[in-house]
């Protein structure tokens, strides 16, 4: 009996982790962030100075951070007038069939309909709190500097 309680107290244990995946992890200046999936959410964990902050998205899992095409790094933008020192892009709402080829992508393309800005500001973290959507982001890149002011303008 005892030898049963124990599989079953480890099966539960075991699967309360087994919920979360990391999906995607970034280094930015001195901020280590990481993107969760949990259940049917996305989740935003940022540490810095050994303060670990996590933010549930508007987005829906597997989530990714926007990286610059040709270096795979944080594609960000600073706007110093906006209080934002580090504008970033994540993104999820994986897209479907008909999304992915009426954008004419490859199946190698990681690639969502749903973006959310992450704004950094002295090793502060905050999330905006509108997305856009009805468009596409990749991870390879694909969005216009004024998406990132747009972030920065509605944090």
């Amino acid at each position: 009996m005892k030898l049963s309680a124990a599989l079953i107290s480890f099966f539960l244990a075991s699967c309360s982790f087994a919920d979360e995946r990391i999906t995607d992890h970034a280094v930015l200046y001195y901020n280590d962030l990481t993107l969760i999936s949990k259940n049917d959410t996305c989740v935003l964990q940022s540490t810095a100075s050994s303060k670990t902050t996590r933010f549930t998205l508007k987005l829906k899992p597997p989530c990714y951070f926007l990286r610059d095409r040709k270096t795979k790094k944080l594609d960000y933008y600073a706007y110093p007038r906006l209080d934002a020192d580090f504008v970033v892009i994540m993104f999820g709402n994986p897209l479907g069939d008909e999304e992915r080829k009426m954008w004419n992508l490859k199946d190698d393309r990681i690639c969502g309909g749903v973006a959310q800005g992450m704004i950094i500001l002295n090793n502060n973290v905050r999330v905006s709190e509108k997305v856009l959507t009805g468009g596409r982001t990749c991870t390879d890149g694909g969005h216009d500097e004024k998406d990132f002011w747009y972030f920065a303008k509605h944090s």
